[in-house]
């Protein structure tokens, strides 16, 4: 059950969902997690001397830039598809699917996608489920699988304004796997795209 095994989930996307809602962002309640919150305070203990001092928190203020700059850049371009490599536990589809209209595609890892899942199906209320209108997909692909770049040119096929979204997931990977990536991504992705 991907609900009581979270362990199999990588312990920064807990965190960054638990930061995400304690910043406030639509919808990143429904990813909150009970490992997010523990490992969120543990960083804060942490962060202690530099909080006692006056001092912000330098990681919470960089994934606060990074995740709303990108929430901005899509409101400016106004997609009518997005792709999010390694989406993790992002509220971002769930909020531009369900208030923009946006179709969105998640991409990550099986136990992500099913983990996910269940935590949609399980705390999104049904009203707000139904709104979606099968506008939020979540697949588990390898990015990496040599039929990569054709699956992600199917996902693009026909939109006018495309956007692929890729927020910290290149820093995993090694620099020839990151061009492998980056090729892939600029295959399939239309000269009317944007890669954020």
């Amino acid at each position: 059950d991907p609900m009581t095994d979270a362990t199999k989930i990588a312990p920064t996307a807990h965190y960054t969902a638990y930061a995400w809602h304690e910043l406030g962002l639509p919808h990143a309640e429904y990813f909150a997690t009970p490992l997010g919150k523990r490992l969120f305070r543990a960083y804060r203990l942490l962060e202690l001397p530099a909080t006692l001092r006056g001092e912000p928190s330098k990681l919470l203020r960089t994934l606060r830039n990074r995740h709303t700059l990108i929430d901005a850049e899509l409101e400016r371009i106004q997609p009518d598809v997005v792709v999010e490599l390694g989406a993790g536990l992002s509220r971002r589809g769930l909020t531009f699917a369900l208030d923009a209209g946006v179709r969105y595609v998640e991409i990550d890892l099986p136990a992500m996608v099913a983990y996910k899942r269940q935590l949609l199906a399980s705390r999104v209320p049904a009203a707000l489920q139904e709104r979606l209108a099968g506008r939020l997909r979540m697949l588990d692909v390898d990015i990496f699988a040599p039929s990569f770049a054709d699956a992600l040119a199917r996902e693009l096929r026909g939109a006018e304004r495309p956007v692929i979204i890729a927020e910290g997931v290149v820093g995993y990977f090694e620099a020839d796997q990151r061009s492998v990536l980056l090729e892939r991504v600029r295959r399939a992705l239309p000269a009317t795209g944007t890669f954020l």
